[in-house]
């Protein structure tokens, strides 16, 4: 952000080298050539090399002068330029982050993380009306808390050099260097800072620039790191003002970028200040505009220093800066901003950009990503501005090459099909965020994500790379998921891989105040070596799960095929079925439910598993536990269900009291299971040690238990003595060919204590 004249400086009474005063430049330079070829050279690869994104990093005090949100949505429109992180720096970093989020949310971009800098006041936002009561809690995108070090992070984990561009003061430069000094020799910097002539003429002596007085101890840190360095001081940045048919136009346009940029200006605290007819001063997007080319600028290279007021002096020996002195075609840098707000640009980078255009005005219901384009090595904004466009029906059809992406973000009443064969790929050396997912849906609505069924070969397929999660440089974690619902309705997700995430398969949250998915059917999808779940459920009610595999999950507990498991005694497992699904090959549990969380003033669970499989997992085939303390009421029923080879138990019951779950195990067989464990039998039931009830209402009817081991086949662990209460039924023991039945009634269930 930069503040009107009457704040800024960045040296005193200096001669004018747009008045040719040559004999002072080539003093001031003649020692420092080979120096500044090599940053000029440095400096401009990025800008010089045609059709590759350049990555960059914001650093913004967004939210006090409008530059900063003008600036914002220009970078959001420039393809050339890749936005990787934006971090808020200086004054009140939360707030600031709030504004950002939202922005993000209403451009389609929430892919981009965000980062909280350093916070150093408490002061509101001028742009607070506008932000109004925005939940960041309910952002679906990725926050981190701490933006320094999001910033270091993400400078270190690109294959390229980085391009920083700083619109502020710089309180998280400081700081990111000092914390890892090494960030400079793999990043430029590109920013507004200072003033080197204007306002010197005639002995004036202005106040330092904003952006530098405002902490000049950080901007002394950042010029005296050795990376390259290109200003646009008030010399260039203080006359970009955008008048006439220029503003009018951006006033007038329906892009999104233009209609967030007007509806901030409009709630600005400081509009009345300013014409009807025109923008205020557009200092930051000069440094935008410079991150991707110079083409429009007048660049001179100086040395110079911060002193501790703040002013940027031309000094012998001092750093050598490329300093943006004016402009050598300022109306054409009016129509880029122009045309990058209101869409030009993005519409004409398009593969088929009338195809496109008709999605976006209504007349076409069903689209192709390739309308909008393809990357081989990152697809991520062509796939993002399909599923913004909201087109009801949108393929993402086979390309040559799998599509690579970074996060995505749903929306709702829209179906997403993948063609057979197609593959929607994590990108290498992304998902840097503990909580990045692939596809993320947030409390939409009437979703569709399904492949084309083929006749043979591969089905669609979403990969990430969990090997590459679970080790440095990752932060530790068991959120990445593949696909996310969070408090979502009607969906349906079918004939799909989904393999090697560094979380689940599949998640399904809540949303805020604890909403959870309603009416969601997944079917017929393979979920294979994902690290922590097959299918993680956190709430839902009316949940079908059907024709599903659920197979080889390794990395962290509890590596189930299915898991069940709320976090909040307000979360839901009401009518949940799962029917004619296969867990196998786990490190843990076929199908796990733990409601541990839930208490006896939930809803009470009711959960059916119908003609499922489990085999050869690590653990049990099929594990309920409870709380300990104030347990759930509710149904767990079991119906033609095959567990075999499991390294546990078949069925295991913790923490279940007599009047809590009633668990109904119906017409099925355990085969060969506890074979490799030597504490588990079949079947296990654990009491509470926290509750004096005892542990029960288990119920068996028509069930074969197959175990040629000479054991009991159920065995009841009551450490208190509360005892066993409501377990009956009826049970087939095969054993060495004999077939023996089994009346459960309390004279059996003596023999079977631990």
């Amino acid at each position: 952000m930069e503040r009107p004249s009457s704040y800024v400086t960045l040296g005193m009474n200096q001669p004018n080298p747009m008045k040719k005063n040559t004999a002072l430049m080539k003093k001031t330079l003649s020692n420092y050539w080979p120096v500044l070829l090599v940053a000029l050279g440095l400096c401009l690869f990025s800008a010089a090399t045609h059709g590759a994104s350049v990555p960059v990093i914001l650093d913004t005090d967004i939210g006090d002068d409008i530059d900063d949100t003008w600036a914002l949505a220009m970078l959001l429109g420039m393809p050339e330029l890749d936005l990787k992180l934006i971090v808020t720096d200086y004054g009140n970093t939360p707030e600031r982050t709030r504004l950002v989020a939202k922005i993000l949310q209403r451009a389609g971009r929430t892919d981009i993380p965000i980062g909280t800098g350093i916070k150093t006041g408490n002061d509101s936002l001028a742009q607070e009306r506008w932000v109004g009561d925005f939940d960041l809690s309910a952002y679906p995108g990725q926050v981190h808390a701490d933006g320094v070090a999001a910033l270091i992070d993400t400078i270190n984990a690109q294959q390229h050099p980085v391009t920083l561009i700083t619109i502020g003061p710089v309180p998280n430069i400081k700081e990111a260097l000092r914390r890892d000094p090494s960030i400079a020799a793999k990043a430029r910097v590109v920013c507004t800072g200072g003033r080197i002539y204007k306002g010197f003429e005639n002995g004036g002596r202005p106040l330092a620039d904003w952006n530098v007085r405002a902490d000049a101890a950080s901007w002394q840190a950042l010029v005296a790191a050795p990376w390259t360095i290109t200003t646009s001081p008030l010399d260039a940045s203080e006359e970009l003002v955008l008048r006439g048919e220029s503003y009018a136009t951006v006033a007038a346009s329906q892009d999104p970028l233009a209609r967030i940029v007007m509806e901030n200006y409009e709630h600005w605290t400081y509009r009345s200040h300013y014409p009807r007819d025109a923008s205020s001063i557009l200092y930051d997007t000069a440094a935008v505009y410079l991150a991707a080319s110079e083409q429009y600028a007048l660049i001179q290279t100086l040395t110079l220093t911060v002193d501790d007021e703040g002013h940027t002096r031309i000094t012998p020996g001092g750093k050598p800066v490329r300093c943006q002195l004016g402009w050598q075609d300022r109306q054409a840098f009016d129509a880029l901003l122009v045309q990058t707000l209101t869409g030009a640009p993005r519409a004409a980078r398009h593969a088929e950009p009338q195809l496109v255009q008709d999605v976006l005005e209504g007349k076409r219901q069903e689209a192709r990503v390739s309308w909008w384009g393809f990357d081989p090595e990152d697809s991520t904004a062509y796939l993002q501005e399909a599923i913004n466009s909201k087109v009801q029906r949108l393929i993402l059809d086979r390309q040559p090459s799998a599509w690579i992406t970074r996060p995505l973000t749903g929306v709702s009443d829209q179906e997403i099909v993948f063609e057979a064969g197609t593959e929607l790929v994590a990108l290498k050396g992304a998902f840097r965020s503990r909580g990045d997912c692939l596809l993320s849906f947030r409390e939409c609505e009437n979703v569709v994500l399904r492949g084309d069924r083929p006749d043979a070969g591969e089905p669609a397929c979403i990969r990430m790379h969990k090997q590459d999660y679970q080790s440095a440089p990752y932060e530790k974690s068991e959120w990445r998921h593949g696909v996310a619902c969070w408090g979502c309705r009607n969906v349906l997700i079918q004939d799909l891989a989904i393999e090697q995430t560094g979380g689940d398969g599949i998640y399904l949250g809540t949303a805020a105040e604890q909403v959870p998915n309603r009416q969601v059917t997944i079917r017929r999808v393979d979920c294979n070596a994902n690290h922590r779940q097959g299918i993680s459920v956190i709430s839902a009610e009316d949940l079908l799960i059907e024709d599903c595999r659920l197979r080889h999950t390794s990395g962290t507990a509890p590596q189930a095929g299915i898991d069940f498991e709320p976090n909040h005694p307000a979360d839901s497992l009401v009518r949940c079925v799962v029917r004619r699904c296969t867990a196998e090959h786990n490190a843990g549990t076929g199908f796990q439910i733990c409601p541990q969380f839930l208490n006896s003033t939930s809803t009470p669970i009711s959960i059916h598993l119908d003609q499922c499989i489990s085999r050869n997992n690590q653990q049990h085939a099929i594990h309920l536990c409870s709380a300990p303390e104030s347990p759930p009421a509710g149904q767990l029923r079991i119906t033609r269900f095959l567990a075999e080879h499991d390294a546990m138990a078949g069925l295991s019951v913790q923490f279940n009291p007599f009047n809590a779950v009633r668990i109904e195990l119906e017409d099925s067989i355990l085969r060969d299971c506890a074979l490799t464990d030597q504490f588990f039998p079949p079947l296990y039931l654990q009491g509470l040690e926290a509750d004096g009830r005892p542990a029960g209402n288990l119920h068996f009817k028509n069930v074969t238990v197959k175990d040629d081991r000479d054991r009991p086949i159920l065995k009841i662990r009551d450490r208190k003595g509360n005892g066993v209460q409501s377990v009956t039924g009826d049970i087939i023991l095969e054993r060495n060919g004999q077939r023996t039945p089994i009346i459960v009634d309390d004279a059996w269930l003596e023999t079977m204590r631990e």
